[in-house]
């Protein structure tokens, strides 16, 4: 049995036994932790980049802020793991295979509602705003939230 891999179905890792979504939280999600803690490390990606690095046996994590760097930020700053294949190619690490955007210190399935839908109204904000981008049309909190009973509303009408 293969131990320290990458499950695509859960986006997550086996560190010690226990599956692992989000390297920034303790394994019951209470406590923000340092990623070297599971087995990462600072790796040097080229043109004065870095990310967090982290050889499964069945490929890389990797993970960077939105800057291309390792510096993850405070509690609830967004960052990206990817998962690498490790496969010999052109990448260092391999093909890349999947992605996710993920928040320092913050279980995933704490963005989620149980149907699936994002409560964190940041990110919701943030994705409206980048379809408006493209009109000059911005929303804040309040409307973001509108726009979620705007959306519960048409969705139960249709059921």
């Amino acid at each position: 049995m293969k131990t320290n891999t990458f499950e695509l179905e859960t986006m997550s890792f086996e560190f010690e036994g226990i599956a692992i979504q989000n390297p920034t939280c303790s394994p019951d999600g209470r406590f923000r932790v340092d990623p070297k803690g599971y087995g990462f490390y600072v790796d040097h990606t080229g043109g004065g980049c870095t990310a967090w690095v982290k050889k499964l046996e069945n490929g890389y994590l990797v993970m960077t802020n939105n800057n291309l760097g390792h510096d993850l930020g405070e509690d609830g700053t967004e960052f990206t793991m990817c998962f690498y294949d490790g496969e010999d190619d052109e990448e260092a690490w391999g093909n890349r295979i999947a992605c996710a955007d993920l928040f320092v210190g913050v279980m995933p399935e704490d963005n989620c509602t149980e149907e699936g839908g994002i409560v964190d109204y940041i990110t919701l904000t943030k994705v409206i705003n980048g379809v408006y981008d493209k009109c000059d049309i911005y929303i804040d909190k309040d409307q973001a939230l509108a726009l979620v009973d705007l959306f519960k509303k048409i969705d139960l009408a249709n059921t």
